[in-house]
């Protein structure tokens, strides 16, 4: 395996897309090829991306949706890179929407929005046919879970963690043989103990929001001495688990390229300190919410978190990734 301390990655959502069903509805290879080589080129030390698959996607078109995710895979090991596939979305946002899965997927006999069976197709495809490919370092299973104010809605927390373990159970019996991991948010302070009994490796989400507006869904300007407090946190947790910690996404966003550098190296300085390997948010300008200039969509509280332009060029004062 990977040694997790080592990675030096992006999240890599394509520029064409907004949307997680658009990535693979639209896919297209030369651009994912082209868009990669660009940060391989502005960033040599980049040696993993995390590419989000799409559920939604694959319940219609699930020959399209195996084909297209070979290829991608395909293309990340002639660059040199190791993946981690995540699975599922469960962050949604209005800058737009990335889509995903939703309560009423997990809520069992609520809703006609869930059956038995209906997530095994998909983790057949794309767990089981790839168990032991060694271009993957690590499965996500669910990016972001318990994105809402859980105490609140404990009959949606307790079908969460459920669908969750089922996730990790199915895909263990599929044989997985990279660690399984679920990517937790940091607003969820209890993230890390729901999730500990089915991850493999601990994925954490640190974003320093220094830059950020007045709270959202509780999100907070960080002091640094809190940010480092809670890195802190989640090392000693660790340790008490005997587990490994990766960031899975990091680097808050803002319109401000000269400020989002400045958070970039605060941020990355602190993880080198605390030896965690990281995929910082996100690689390519995109359609994506909070990953485009305000001229090609809605842009919310993030401002804009990619790296490298429409044209291929860095963004300014973003080559500050390279120092780390």
């Amino acid at each position: 395996m990977l040694d997790l301390s080592k990675i030096r990655g992006f999240n890599y959502q394509p520029s064409y897309a907004s949307s997680g069903f658009e990535v693979w509805q639209q896919f297209d290879a030369a651009t994912i090829e082209k868009e990669l080589q660009e940060g391989k080129r502005h960033f040599p030390a980049m040696n993993a991306v995390r590419i989000w698959l799409s559920w939604d996607y694959f319940s219609h078109y699930p020959k399209a949706a195996s084909t297209r995710f070979e290829t991608a895979l395909a293309i990340c090991d002639r660059l040199g890179f190791s993946v981690m596939p995540c699975l599922y979305n469960r962050w949604h946002s209005g800058n737009p929407d990335y889509g995903g899965v939703y309560i009423d997927h997990i809520m069992k006999g609520v809703t006609y929005g869930n059956r038995p069976g209906m997530f095994e197709p998909f983790l057949k495809a794309m767990v089981g046919d790839h168990a032991d490919d060694p271009r993957i370092f690590g499965w996500d299973l669910c990016n972001e879970p318990f994105t809402y104010l859980v105490e609140q809605i404990p009959d949606a927390l307790k079908a969460e963690v459920a669908w969750l373990e089922e996730t990790y159970a199915t895909c263990k019996k599929l044989g997985a043989k990279a660690p399984l991991t679920i990517s937790i948010l940091q607003l969820d302070v209890d993230g890390l103990q729901r999730v500990e009994h089915i991850s493999d490796i601990l994925s954490i989400h640190p974003y320093w929001f220094e830059n950020s507006p007045p709270p959202v869904m509780g999100i907070q300007h960080h002091a640094k001495e809190t940010f480092e407090a809670m890195l802190d946190g989640y090392v000693a947790y660790a340790a008490s688990v005997n587990k490994p910690l990766l960031v899975t996404e990091a680097c808050w966003g803002s319109l401000d390229s000269a400020k989002r550098a400045n958070n970039i190296r605060y941020t990355l300085g602190e993880f080198k300190k605390r030896n965690f390997g990281w995929l910082a948010y996100l690689l390519t300008h995109s359609r994506v919410a909070d990953s485009h200039w305000p001229e090609y969509g809605p842009v919310g509280h993030a401002g804009t978190c990619h790296f490298v332009e429409l044209d291929g060029t860095v963004r300014p004062h973003h080559e500050v990734f390279n120092e780390f």
